[in-house]
């Protein structure tokens, strides 16, 4: 019986495809460029998910029915492409493995006012000689709002794959890479999901956030701003509807009166931290299991 379950199953996705039951995410779409510059490079993704075949749900219609979602030229394929542009200018980019274990969104209704969703669990793993080195686990997620979502979803995980891209970059990755034992692609695909080593940062654990500008990863990880005076934070409520309830920042050197842009990854007030994302700061949620930003 559980053969001819996955047998029906497999012959089902090509016809929900041919009546339309399906929407199709392009990441491809429009020429999205991470800004990231990276000494890495994704050579190969591995489909993980729990759901192989979706990717998540959208809403349709006036109804808001729900409708399976995937991606346009399949998932390892779609993302293999996606990075397989220049992410740096470097002579020996240091070959990465992508194994997704969740990539799922989905939509919801609030009011009058519709959420799009983005949640991404992956590992990383340095790709050598003898095989693949287990290097971390990263988490990220995105939303955005509005009065039809549908057509965010693809932005969504570009944001959500960029501040992974970003967290990736901080990390000493041959360091960690030759730290592991190598497996073989077929282990790599068989093993556990390894979680990502959230807990153990200070940020996470911290009674205070302590005040100052973070220069990169490290210095928001470790609670341990590199610029802690000389700046002034400015804030202003944002005006569309969509964004209300959160401000844009500014962040001015007190010596120049300027706009500070260059060198920074993003700041504390004391409160709350915030990551510098598309020349703009957002605000990061800080848990045990989760650091996300909006």
């Amino acid at each position: 019986m559980k053969n001819l379950i996955v047998y029906i199953s497999l012959i089902c996705i090509p016809c929900l495809h041919a009546t339309g039951q399906v929407h199709e995410i392009d990441l491809l779409e429009e020429q999205r460029q991470f800004s990231e510059v990276c000494s890495f490079e994704i050579k190969q993704v591995v489909n993980a998910t729990k759901q192989p075949h979706s990717i998540g749900f959208v809403q349709k219609g006036v109804s808001n029915k729900k409708r399976p979602a995937v991606f346009k030229l399949g998932f390892e394929k779609e993302l293999e492409v996606l990075f397989d542009k220049p992410l740096l200018n470097w002579d020996n980019p240091l070959p990465i493995l992508f194994k997704f274990n969740e990539l799922k969104i989905w939509e919801q209704t609030k009011m009058s006012r519709e959420y799009a969703y983005v949640s991404i669990e992956l590992e990383a793993y340095l790709i050598t000689e003898n095989g693949y080195k287990y290097i971390s686990g990263f988490e990220s997620s995105f939303q955005s709002k509005g009065m039809d979502v549908t057509s965010k979803h693809a932005e969504n995980i570009f944001k959500a794959l960029e501040i992974i891209l970003i967290d990736l970059n901080s990390f000493d990755i041959l360091s960690l890479g030759n730290k592991g034992q190598a497996i073989s692609l077929e282990e790599l695909k068989a093993a556990t999901p390894q979680q990502p080593v959230i807990t153990s940062l200070p940020i996470c654990s911290a009674d205070q956030i302590n005040k100052g500008i973070y220069q990169n990863f490290d210095q928001f990880s470790n609670n341990a701003p590199g610029v802690t005076d000389g700046f002034n934070i400015k804030k202003k409520p944002r005006r569309l509807k969509e964004w209300r309830g959160t401000h844009d920042v500014t962040l001015i050197d007190l010596s120049t009166r300027k706009k500070i842009s260059e060198n920074v990854w993003g700041f504390s007030d004391g409160e709350h931290a915030y990551i510098y994302f598309e020349k703009e700061f957002y605000q990061i949620d800080i848990s045990s299991e989760h650091i996300t930003f909006h």
